[in-house]
């Protein structure tokens, strides 16, 4: 607890350090490292720089100054770790991107290359080429656009009737790159590394390696910093000969990465990743389910999950979806496959194989677009869907449930027209529905 204080004191003081900083105001040039890629926002794209140079009226000055919130009408190919000088109008307008504090915004009129990426950066930021380049020979851009999701996260070409349709069926999660996508690099990573790799402690070791490129090649989003720590841990515990199991490695690797970044734990996709995962594990041993090898595993682990996370997302977003448990056993495989055949075709440069991926993400789209119609269920709706399963888990009450979900089925959606969702965006990385 004294550690967890200290760590959120200082969390907190870093967050005011950056805020609180003055920063000079009127036409300058900025010369500093990109934190991350260009994203859409309401008013174009923008990104974070760390600044080391200004130029200002003809002079230039070294300047270690705080994050810029650098925004442009147009999309930029700068890379997270690349050095570019933008030049622009600066606004004293302190606030936070994704939870990443600034202490001004540079309305940005040129953005100039300055610098590559070096080490980890480069390594990653070369990956991330090679899948938007194997990619584009894909005819269904939508599709090609949720195997970037899977590989590494980026669904910035999604169109946002289907990243509506994921959320809506509950399969938003694939995209948000986690676990299974961190032990898929990993078996990637050691099939490239080959004889390096030999060895229990020298994989481990080689395989804390590869986490750290994995987690800037998908630009460490809240779950993948909770999928790799909680991979890093086991790593460590094999290198060093101990045996760690799922409970212990999530612990440590949660408490961990609050330890150090202390405001994760106000951030949603950090909460759901965490509580997920700890249904996920918790589902994993239901024993009625073990007569079904495969269908038993991926059920329960699919409806511990979404049990898990349900009064997360009654809280942040006042509705669950009602099919996410069926949504995600059909999905699921789908996923995987396409994942795994897009790793491999990425890597080996095969089209064939890129292609297959992009029909598995077609037919996830397909199903996402299915049960986005389904009702999305609230507080009392979720308390009834609860109660009629422990009502249902009693034999004699089988059969009249059952009757009963098909009734409510049959009014509620039946005989009612399709919807009709319009979309708009409003804000810089959501989309809301409009129904």
């Amino acid at each position: 607890m004294v550690a967890a204080a200290l760590s959120g004191a200082l969390s907190s003081q870093r967050e005011a350090s950056v805020l609180d900083t003055r920063v000079p105001e009127g036409f300058l040039e900025v010369i500093g490292t990109a934190v991350d890629d260009p994203r859409p926002g309401a008013n174009g794209f923008w990104f974070l720089i760390k600044p080391d140079t200004l130029r200002m009226r003809e002079h230039e000055a070294s300047w270690q100054g705080p994050p810029l919130l650098v925004s442009a009408d147009q999309e930029s190919t700068v890379m997270a770790g690349e050095r570019v000088a933008v030049a622009g109008r600066m606004r004293a307008r302190p606030g936070a991107a994704r939870g990443d504090p600034y202490a001004g915004v540079l309305l940005a009129k040129t953005i100039t290359p300055v610098e590559v990426a070096t080490g980890f950066f480069r390594a990653a930021n070369l990956v991330r080429s090679r899948v938007e380049t194997e990619l584009e020979t894909v005819s269904d851009r939508a599709a090609a656009a949720l195997v970037s999701g899977f590989l590494i996260g980026d669904i910035r070409e999604l169109p946002s009737s289907d990243i509506q349709a994921l959320k809506r069926a509950g399969l938003s999660h694939y995209v948000a790159v986690s676990g299974s996508n961190v032990a898929l690099f990993l078996l990637l990573w050691w099939l490239i590394i080959g004889p390096l790799g030999f060895g229990p402690r020298r994989r481990a070791v080689l395989g804390l390696v590869g986490l750290i490129l994995f987690t800037i090649i998908t630009r460490w989003e809240p779950s993948v910093l909770r999928a790799s720590v909680m991979a890093g841990v086991v790593l460590v515990g094999r290198a060093i000969g101990w045996s760690i199991g799922p409970w212990t490695a999530l612990g440590g690797g949660v408490a961990g990465l609050l330890l150090i970044s202390a405001e994760l734990v106000s951030d949603v996709g950090f909460q759901l990743s965490v509580v997920a995962t700890a249904g996920v594990i918790a589902g994993a041993g239901y024993r009625p389910l073990n007569r079904f090898p495969l269908i038993g595993a991926t059920l329960a682990a699919t409806v511990s999950a979404q049990l898990a996370v349900a009064p997360l997302l009654l809280i942040h977003f006042g509705t669950l979806p009602l099919l996410s448990p069926l949504s995600n056993l059909l999905a699921g495989p789908m996923v995987l496959a396409g994942t795994t055949l897009g790793g491999l075709g990425v890597l080996s440069g095969v089209g064939l194989l890129v292609n297959a991926s992009a029909a598995f993400s077609g037919i996830v789209l397909a199903i996402a677009r299915a049960a986005a119609p389904w009702p999305q269920l609230d507080l009392v709706g979720y308390l009834g869907v609860m109660t009629a399963i422990t009502l249902g888990a009693y034999w004699r009450m089988q059969r009249p449930m059952a009757l009963l979900a098909a009734a409510w089925a049959f009014l509620t959606i039946g005989l009612q027209p399709s919807p009709c969702l319009l979309y708009t965006s409003d804000a810089a990385d959501e989309s809301s529905s409009v129904w």
